[in-house]
């Protein structure tokens, strides 16, 4: 991606992608986490 990308583009979408959490948000079902069992400490 970088050498396709001006140079000035790709830190400007460095910057602006840095700041996430998670790159899909939307495909994700469960935001707390993993599940985990209780018997599990």
């Amino acid at each position: 991606m970088r050498r396709e990308m001006k140079p000035s583009s790709f830190k400007m979408w460095r910057k602006r992608v840095s700041g996430r959490k998670t790159k899909h948000i939307r495909q994700r079902d469960f935001l707390v986490g993993r599940f985990k069992s209780a018997n599990q400490s």
